[in-house]
């Protein structure tokens, strides 16, 4: 996806959980992975934005955000005009069972 000027140029709807997507906007390249994709996905979307910014002759000073869906920054959203204001904290409960204990 390329950042689109204008109100509403790109949807929320358009970013699917199993999937990642990369969002150029210049000097800044987006990386957002859906909750649902597996590992190797994920490492295969950062090594296809590698090669796109090599093959498009990009500097290496081109900075890149990796997000994962629920914790997107507000920057991100920004460019999503029907982005919701508040975050739905059901995102978050998923995975509060999930962390491992830590004992030192």
């Amino acid at each position: 996806m390329l950042c689109q000027a204008g109100k509403d140029a790109l949807s929320k709807e358009m970013l699917e959980s199993d999937k990642c997507y990369m969002l150029d906007c210049g000097p800044e390249i987006y990386v957002w992975m859906g909750r649902q994709t597996l590992l190797t996905e994920r490492k295969t979307s950062i090594s296809a934005v590698e090669n796109f910014l090599r093959n498009e002759g990009r500097s290496n000073g081109t900075h890149m955000t990796f997000l994962s869906e629920g914790l997107e920054s507000n920057i991100f959203r920004l460019y999503f005009g029907n982005w919701p204001k508040t975050v739905d904290t059901t995102l978050y409960e998923e995975g509060r069972e999930k962390v491992a204990d830590w004992q030192v």
